[in-house]
């Protein structure tokens, strides 16, 4: 079996319900089904029983999720949790085993996405310019020198990547990522091989870029105080299901040596090392997501 990977409007897929479920002697309530249609206007992704596997061994279970357009969301969870086999789904690099994923971007498109690895995987052979330049034609070399601009790398565009340091590297991809003004941003552990200096300065440009842009962005990180900094809502996924799905109300820029941050932080992170799970935690800056008011 396999599922599927929906990129149709969503008025398209309510009606070729309402002809399935007429053709099967159901009753759609038709009034409901708009006013979850301009529910749904707001979000960008929706998954619903979502599985995927690989032979035998199972690495997502039956996810249900919506990710509003314009938000920010960090996922976490140990090594081999299924989350950049998620991130994967997500950008359409493979298809779900069961479940069905819309990819939906308000025009009846597809988002326009693009990926962010841990490795800049920028080509050795041609210089900053023209690694953001990649896939584009020369009409895009103004717009591409804006982005290198944006990421403070403009005085860097004739060198070569082997004259760039890591972070420098991570900041020509994200510009290479940024060029094609994206609705949708995935980051898989980009920051993850950066010292601890360079990555603070990454999720500052990252989130002022965001908060620029204001793309539909997903970060899968280890770094719990990462996905705190950067994330107004945390999902942690364990054995390939979402366990925690929480929405944070910290002021941005996130202040890490803040009270609130470490308490946070502390939380999720004995989350993840399955500390305590029966904890609940009493924090007023944090909302259940599934509680948000429709």
């Amino acid at each position: 079996m396999t599922g599927t990977i929906l990129t149709a409007s969503l008025d398209t897929i309510l009606e070729s319900e309402r002809i399935s479920d007429e053709h099967n002697g159901g009753v759609v309530n038709v009034a409901s089904a708009r006013v979850q249609r301009r529910r749904e206007d707001t979000t960008a992704l929706t998954l619903r029983a979502v599985g995927k596997q690989y032979g035998e061994r199972v690495v997502l279970d039956d996810l249900n999720l919506a990710i509003e357009r314009g938000s920010f969301v960090s996922i976490v969870g140990r090594s081999g949790c299924g989350k950049s086999t998620l991130l994967r789904l997500i950008a359409g690099l493979e298809t779900p085993t069961s479940g069905t994923l819309v990819n939906e971007n308000g025009a009846g498109g597809a988002l326009d996405t693009r990926i962010m690895y841990q490795e800049a995987r920028l080509l050795p052979w041609k210089t900053v310019l023209q690694n953001v330049m990649l896939g584009l034609g020369t009409s895009a070399r103004d717009e591409a020198r804006t982005v290198l601009d944006e990421v403070g790398l403009l005085a860097r565009e004739n060198d070569w990547p082997a004259r760039l340091s890591g972070g420098q590297r991570q900041r020509v991809a994200l510009a290479r990522a940024l060029v094609h003004r994206p609705q949708l941003l995935l980051l898989d552990e980009p920051l993850g091989a950066l010292d601890a200096l360079t990555r603070i300065e990454m999720h500052a440009l990252i989130e002022r870029l965001w908060e620029t842009y204001r793309f539909t962005a997903l970060i899968v990180t280890h770094d719990v105080q990462e996905a705190i900094a950067l994330g107004d809502r945390i999902l942690m996924l364990d054995s390939g299901r979402v366990t925690i799905d929480q929405e944070v109300r910290l002021d941005r820029p996130r202040l890490r040596g803040a009270s609130q941050f470490a308490e946070l932080e502390d939380w999720v992170l004995s989350q993840v090392l399955k500390r305590d799970r029966a904890a609940n935690p009493s924090l007023q800056f944090l909302t259940p997501a599934s509680s948000r008011a429709a």
